[in-house]
């Protein structure tokens, strides 16, 4: 099974909901995955006297709309060579560095799929804005070492050559320029930003 990092642009309003009840990440970032409320059984005195169920109201969580496809983009499986490129370290890392894997306020306690979601407000998008443009792609590519990645156990595994290959850092390449023009976007417009693994 992969493990895949998913950015999410949100509002502030949707920040301050996530914080007030972390509950709603679910609903946010996967939408109506049961929105139907289920209907309340038939008792015994209801039955003999023919009077229907009340039916149930949604609450507030069943009633979040779900992010834009738009406003999401994933990073696939190089999330984490990205990490390690960024930080140096295969977990570990300081803000704004470790944006993708060991920084952010977490979402509560709600596992969206490998624990939970972390947000960033948008003053800390905006540093994480600078830090990624900052970064050249063939600096990063020059740190790139395969066996170093396989020594840290960094995922996915790249096999242990001496050189990156082309094709390898196609794919990483490309990871690098979707989050930076989506993160360059969400600093623009002033939002918010989820970082979740699933």
């Amino acid at each position: 099974m992969s493990m895949i990092c998913n950015l999410a642009r949100i509002t502030e309003a949707q920040y301050a909901s996530l914080s007030a009840g972390p509950s709603i990440i679910t609903k946010l970032i996967y939408g109506d995955v049961d929105d139907q409320p289920v209907a309340p059984k038939r008792g015994l005195l209801s039955r003999l006297f023919s009077r229907e169920p009340v039916p149930p109201t949604k609450t507030e969580s069943q009633t979040v709309p779900p992010i834009d496809p738009t406003d999401q983009v994933d990073l696939d499986k190089a999330w984490h060579t990205l990490h390690f490129l960024f930080t140096g370290d295969a977990w570990g890392g300081l803000f704004p560095e470790g944006f993708l894997v060991s920084c952010g306020k977490p979402v509560g306690s709600v596992d969206v799929g490998y624990g939970p979601a972390r947000m960033f407000d948008p003053k800390e998008v905006q540093a994480i804005a600078a830090f990624v443009e900052s970064q050249q792609a063939d600096t990063m590519r020059k740190k790139l070492n395969p066996k170093k990645l396989l020594e840290e156990q960094i995922y996915p595994n790249f096999g242990s050559e001496s050189a990156v290959t082309d094709e390898d850092w196609a794919y990483i390449a490309g990871a690098f320029e979707s989050a930076s023009a989506f993160i360059r976007e969400t600093n623009r417009r002033g939002m918010a930003m989820l970082v979740y693994l699933n």
